[in-house]
C-alpha cells in the first residue's frame, strides 16, 4: 500500500470509455455541438497511451470505438478506481 504502481512494476488498463459532451440546458432535446470528433479523440487517445507506455512497466488497453464488454476481478484487500478528468 506504500508503493506506486511504478514501484512494483505493476500493469495499467486503460479502457477508453466513450463519453459525449453534452450542453443539456434546452428542455427538448441535447446538444452535442461541443463534443470532439471520433478523429480528433483517437489522437488524444493514443497520445495518452503513448506517454503511459514510456511511463509504466506493462500497459494494456481497449480498442478505441469498439463495442467492449469488461468485468473485473478484484484480487486484493482494496480497489482503486481512477477516472482521469
Amino acid at each position: 500500500m506504500n508503493l506506486s504502481v511504478k514501484e512494483v512494476l505493476g500493469g495499467v488498463l486503460i479502457v477508453f470509455k466513450f463519453t459525449l459532451a453534452a450542453d443539456t440546458n434546452s428542455d427538448t432535446k441535447a446538444d452535442f455541438s461541443t463534443a470532439k470528433l471520433p478523429e480528433q479523440t483517437k489522437v488524444l487517445f493514443d497520445y495518452f497511451l503513448t506517454q503511459m507506455r514510456d511511463d509504466y512497466h506493462e500497459v494494456d488497453s481497449g480498442v478505441f470505438g469498439a463495442d467492449m464488454q469488461e468485468s473485473l476481478t478484484n484480487d486484493g484487500p482494496v480497489h482503486f478506481y481512477y477516472r482521469v478528468r
